[in-house]
């Protein structure tokens, strides 16, 4: 890794010279009115231990989508990137790298982030993106944030390219597309696009897209909302009820109404439709979790309110509007222009927005399908058997029910038992793959599973990156060859 990050700093070091502690503008040769602002930061910047890494913003015209790039541990030159998509909606991307899967986590003990032996960085170059525009540190110059996922889109394919173009280093290298919760969203719709892209621009400016994985994602609210009454309010996976009976009822009367909205919105995909859906189902469904302190997220634990599971989050919120980070570190008022004032790591208008114009409740497995069709970029799916929100019935079901041509090998496909331990010493949970499509279900987890499972979840990672690299992914059953038993 020296050798390539000496290489690296090597080409940059004629632009670092001249102005080492401000950012640096690639512009782009495709497009002159693009262009990617980007500051570099030695190893340790953010932690002690801590890898290189680069922080700036993708100019998109009126939209300035930031990013935290963190290089890879691995001294492969084509170890795989990663881009990775907080859900929310409105989630910044920069909470999962300092609280989940990032070089750095955030320890609640001394207040500051500390090397994260179980960060992905040691398999990929990680990296963060605040998205759609308004959300974390990114913004716009003027008008309206976007307010549905096709909206962001475009967003996201201009930062891929840009991207390709500020590390020309990487540009080849394996790129893959996570997200998490809401990312079950983002990521069938941004991976559509791209390979869509894919398909109409010439091969220099083709975007290599290698898998697509979907951490406890919500993807079919058509399947997934019904199923939060199954597991919420009868036992589950070995785990009591988590709501009482008169709760229970509540929610049982309001599902008719839901479920009959949500079938006209999937027939129709009119936005007026599709928003009454998901305002009428939040508020039925949705709403009697959001109110109880069992944790929706994690049916393990009791909270002492509804919106205080994780204090964690709001004190790596406070790090990050430290001046030490804000200002020094990042130059946000700056860079901004004076339009971020601060760092939240959930953008309640964002949210707003895309509950209001239906995109919380619209079918996005519609674009797996399409994308497995291609048979060309592999798709991991997994679930936490703590999670009621985006729950194990609910993801497998939508999975099993999906149109393509590999639906009956993977619908009856076995789960084969994964191959590593939870934190408590306890199987880690199961798997079944078919041709390009795995399915997960994580034990002892939550919502937020690499925060639950940190080493199971990079183990997971590592074992869908071999399944890739050695040829495995993409086996039928009938194949007769597990990836649980080669040698990788």
């Amino acid at each position: 890794m020296r050798i390539r990050n000496a290489l690296f700093w090597a080409l940059l070091a004629p632009a670092l010279a001249m102005n080492s502690d401000k950012y640096v503008v690639h512009k782009s040769k495709f497009d002159p009115s693009r262009q990617m602002r980007v500051k570099s930061h030695p190893e340790g910047a953010v932690c002690d231990g801590g890898v290189a890494s680069h922080s700036g913003w993708a100019d998109l015209g009126n939209h300035h989508m930031f990013f935290w790039y963190y290089e890879s541990r691995s001294a492969a030159p084509d170890a795989p990137v990663m881009v990775w998509f907080t859900g929310g909606p409105g989630g910044s991307s920069q909470a999962s790298a300092l609280v989940e899967n990032g070089d750095c986590k955030f320890d609640r003990d001394s207040q500051k982030p500390t090397r994260n032996p179980y960060g992905w960085t040691e398999e990929f170059h990680m990296v963060y993106i605040d998205q759609p525009v308004g959300v974390g540190f990114s913004y716009l110059d003027h008008g309206n944030t976007p307010s549905t996922t096709d909206e962001a889109a475009p967003d996201v394919v201009g930062f891929l390219r840009l991207f390709a173009e500020s590390f020309p280093h990487l540009a080849k290298n394996p790129l893959h597309l996570a997200g998490e919760s809401y990312g079950g969203r983002w990521i069938p719709v941004f991976g559509d696009w791209v390979n869509q892209y894919n398909k109409v621009v010439a091969e220099e400016q083709r975007i290599p897209l290698a898998s697509l994985i979907a951490i406890s994602a919500w993807s079919h609210p058509m399947v997934q909302l019904p199923t939060t009454y199954d597991v919420a309010c009868w036992p589950f996976k070995g785990y009591p009820p988590a709501l009482n009976d008169t709760t229970c009822t509540a929610m049982a009367a309001e599902y008719e109404s839901c479920k009959t909205l949500l079938d006209a919105c999937d027939s129709s995909q009119d936005g007026i439709m599709c928003g009454e859906a998901a305002k009428l189902c939040h508020k039925g469904i949705l709403d009697y979790l959001y109110t109880q302190k069992v944790n929706k997220y994690d049916r393990r634990m009791v909270c002492p309110a509804p919106s205080q599971c994780y204090p964690i989050m709001d004190e790596m919120e406070a790090w990050m509007n430290t001046e030490a980070i804000f200002e020094d570190l990042l130059d946000i008022t700056n860079q901004t222009s004076g339009k971020k004032g601060s760092y939240q790591f959930m953008d309640s208008q964002t949210y707003l927005n895309l509950v209001a114009s239906g995109d919380l409740v619209v079918n996005s497995l519609k674009h797996i399908e399409t994308i497995l069709q291609d048979r060309v970029v592999p798709v991991l799916y997994t679930a936490s058997d703590a999670d009621m929100m985006v729950n194990i019935k609910g993801v497998g079901e939508a999975l099993d029910n999906m149109r393509w041509h590999g639906r009956p090998f993977f619908k009856n496909a076995p789960f084969e038992e994964l191959p590593f331990k939870t934190s408590a010493g306890h199987a880690g949970g199961r798997v079944k793959k078919s041709e390009k499509l795995w399915y997960a279900e994580l034990a002892e987890a939550g919502h937020m599973a690499p925060y639950d499972q940190p080493a199971g979840t990079l183990e997971l990672m590592k074992i869908w990156l071999a399944g890739i690299n050695h040829g495995l992914v993409g086996l039928r059953k009938d194949d007769k060859q597990s990836f649980l038993g080669a040698d990788l």
